[in-house]
């Protein structure tokens, strides 16, 4: 998720390797999943912010 915020926000190339993602076999619990998400989503936040801030 912050690779897609950088680049849709900030133009930054994407430069994530996808295929390589899953085959890393990622377990998360669900509280850390909770808490990624809740990370990811602040930064939506003031990514948001910036950009309406000149």
């Amino acid at each position: 998720m912050p690779q897609r915020l950088e680049t849709v926000f900030l133009n930054v190339a994407d430069k994530r390797d996808r295929d390589k993602e899953f085959e890393r076999g990622l377990h998360l619990s669900i509280k850390e999943a909770l808490t990624l998400a809740n990370e990811t989503f602040d930064i939506i936040q003031i990514l948001e912010d910036a950009r309406l801030k000149p």
